[in-house]
């Protein structure tokens, strides 16, 4: 199974890409899409979501509740400079993993921040590509509450991302001044 998961957080987004798709059938609560492949399609006041069709049945019926946790997510990714109007995650086994279409750097110090992170059920590993992903621990059969709880996490692990980077570009700013007050007068 594909379980793999595009959460809109701008409802308007998931229309635009609907128009290219056909709907085929009605399951489960959810409307079923196809145009190369079949989709669960779900719509919320808030957001929406297109669930691989080949997903584990707890998967769906876990994104099948509203998920309050869709809010602290969207906040991070709607900041200037981290723009993202959909976020892909993908369930394996016991991790809800971001996909690198975040296109998250990865920075020095990364593993030392993941030793502290790793205990909590949450870190930001490097994928193949390069690219950092964040991968929260979960429970399986996943309900509700467990992909909210996990939601949430995510959530938390963009934030920390986006905070060490600014941290970052504003220590070497600051080192950059240093040097040149005292080597180029």
């Amino acid at each position: 199974m594909k379980n793999e998961a595009e959460i809109f957080l701008n409802p308007l987004a998931l229309k635009n890409v609907l128009n290219r798709f056909r709907v085929v059938d009605y399951s489960r609560g959810w409307t079923v899409v196809e145009e190369f492949n079949r989709y669960y399609v779900k719509e919320f006041d808030s957001y929406g979501v297109l669930l691989d069709y080949s997903s584990d049945p707890d998967v769906v019926d876990s994104f099948s509740s509203f998920l309050r946790s869709v809010d602290r997510v969207r906040y991070y990714l709607m900041k200037p400079g981290f723009f993202s109007e959909s976020l892909s995650v993908i369930i394996r086994n016991d991790e809800l993993t971001t996909l690198p279409s975040l296109q998250l750097e990865w920075f020095p110090g990364q593993d030392l921040v993941n030793s502290l992170l790793r205990p909590a059920g949450l870190e930001l590993r490097r994928d193949e590509d390069g690219y950092s992903i964040i991968v929260v621990k979960i429970g399986r059969p996943l309900s509700p509450e467990e992909l909210d709880r996990a939601l949430d996490k995510l959530g938390l692990g963009l934030s920390l991302y986006q905070k060490i980077k600014e941290a970052q570009e504003d220590v070497a700013l600051k080192v950059a001044k240093d040097f040149l007050s005292h080597h180029l007068k």
